[in-house]
């Protein structure tokens, strides 16, 4: 399932200037180059200049939708209840309980 090629265009209202990450409107030529979300993609893109090769989509990941925020909190939370189970149930596993370092 790899990603479908397409041209790197900037979303609305998410550019920000590289250097500080403060918002831009694309122009002012002091602000670039410029981040943004891909409209088709959303991964983040990058332009070096006002004039010049364009967007680029950069290196960095998609951020994650919101369902899949919604499902790996669900997961985490289950993981937590299986570690909470496990912890509660660990100076029994061994048939003993353990020491106290304290004497």
């Amino acid at each position: 399932m790899g990603m479908r090629k397409h041209d790197a265009e900037p979303m609305p209202d998410t550019m920000i200037r590289e250097s500080d990450r403060a918002e831009s409107d694309g122009n002012t030529p002091a602000h670039y180059p410029l981040l943004a979300r891909c409209e088709s993609c959303h991964r983040e893109i990058r332009i070096e200049a006002a004039l010049g090769s364009g967007w680029k989509h950069t290196a960095a990941p998609r951020p994650p939708r919101a369902g899949d925020i919604a499902k790996l909190t669900e997961i985490a939370g289950l993981y937590a209840g299986m570690v909470q189970q496990l912890q509660s149930r660990t100076p029994q596993a061994g048939g003993h309980a353990p020491s106290d370092a304290a004497s």
